[in-house]
């Protein structure tokens, strides 16, 4: 069975580099997948304008006006297109859109590093079930939600932990054992075929 592993915390707080410090952590013989709630989004903003390459192409450029979205920021561009597809697919298409993904995934464990609402993990807990399914709350000093439409999630039903970031260290100890956790759930059968 697959298992999930949700970061969530604060801009900046240091998910993506949790998840690739996880990456190192997962045994050789397991495969793992990243997936982004935004990675679905950033697609459709790059075909509404035209745009070919990867969903993080303008990454380090996302805060600034950029003419290949017209003069916004690529960050505009993605929440402008993730309220319009909201407003007519419903709250949830994004989640929805992120499951669909992970469907056709062929992988031990998948990690995802922008989990930031309940509605998220409701739709990844569901596919994946609970016991399948870590939580991590990054928490960072001096980052906040301030400002940001997400927040702290919460769930009774998995795996949760909060976890500082200060040291990359640190952080990699803290994450350990839920690797560990999460790899002691893979198959034998599975890892041989990685």
């Amino acid at each position: 069975m697959q298992k999930l592993v949700m970061f969530n915390g604060p801009p900046r707080a240091g998910k993506d580099t949790a998840g690739e410090i996880c990456r190192g952590l997962i045994d050789k013989g397991a495969t793992v997948a990243f997936v982004k709630f935004t990675t679905a989004v950033k697609d459709a903003t790059h075909a509404e304008y035209g745009l070919e390459g990867a969903a993080d192409t303008f990454e380090a450029l996302k805060d600034t006006p950029l003419k290949e979205f017209r003069g916004l920021t690529p960050r505009q561009a993605y929440i402008d297109k993730s309220e319009r597809l909201r407003a007519e697919h419903g709250h949830d298409i994004v989640a929805r859109m992120l499951v669909d993904r992970v469907r056709e995934l062929d992988a031990d464990i998948v990690i995802n590093t922008d989990l930031g609402m309940d509605y998220e993990a409701e739709h990844l807990v569901r596919y994946f079930g609970a016991e399948n399914t870590s939580l991590v709350r990054l928490h960072r000093d001096g980052h906040t939600f301030e400002g940001d439409c997400r927040y702290y999630v919460y769930r009774d039903d998995v795996a949760s932990s909060d976890v500082v970031n200060s040291t990359v260290k640190e952080l990699t100890e803290c994450l350990a054992p839920v690797i560990a956790d999460a790899m002691a759930g893979v198959s034998e059968p599975r890892m041989g075929l990685a």
